[in-house]
This record gives structure tokens, sequence and C-alpha cells, in this order.
């Protein structure tokens, strides 16, 4: 049977001194590899083309609550969200999600009489 050690807590913190030995280390990434005649890579290619529910509410700057909201039609004046469902799972294609906030912004606000 393995002894345990009694923890020790010393109160530093190693985090920052592995940060200062990564970035003392040589780059071997992709961007040493890469041309300095390339251009940049532009921002959209950040942005993965499949998205699933959290980071297409990140995309749209709402909460995934509401987000569902609007999946569900249960927010007025709202188009359609176009989704893919993988059984539970629910998966938004940028370009979709992209065309869908066009459609919204072009539709300005709708005034529903109470």
């Amino acid at each position: 049977m393995r002894q345990r050690l009694p923890h020790v807590n010393t109160g530093q913190n190693r985090l920052p001194d592995l940060a200062l030995a990564r970035e003392e280390l040589p780059s071997r990434g992709r961007e040493a590899r890469t041309n300095q005649s390339e251009p940049p890579e532009p921002r959209d290619a950040a942005i993965p083309k499949i998205l699933n529910l959290a980071e297409a509410a990140t995309f749209v700057r709402c909460s995934r609550a509401h987000l569902c909201n609007i999946i569900n039609g249960k927010v007025r004046g709202i188009p359609n969200l176009p989704i893919v469902r993988i059984g539970r799972r629910v998966l938004f294609r940028r370009e979709s999600l992209e065309h869908w906030l066009h459609e919204v912004e072009t539709a300005g606000p709708k005034r529903f009489a109470s």
C-alpha cells in the first residue's frame, strides 16, 4: 500500500513560472514555419463553420436559454433560426447564423399590441 505524503502549501503559484518558461522557448509551431510574405488569415477563420449551442449563443451575443427560446419559437417577432439536430445535440452553421442575423436586422423592431 502506498503512503500518502502530507500536502505542503508553500503559498507560491507556479503557473507564472511556467508561462515565462514557455515564452523563452523557441517557437516550433505554425508561426515559425510560415513565410512572412503570406497575408494573415481572415478573422472569420478563427470561428468554426459548425457551432454548438454555447458557441452560437456567444456568436449571437445572447444567453443559451434565450437562444433555446428562439429555436422553440417562444420569442415573438423573431424569424426561424435554422438548426441541425443530431439526437439531442443542436448545431448551427456559421453562414446560416450570419444570414439569420442579417434577416433579423432588416426586419427591424416589431411592436405587438398587448
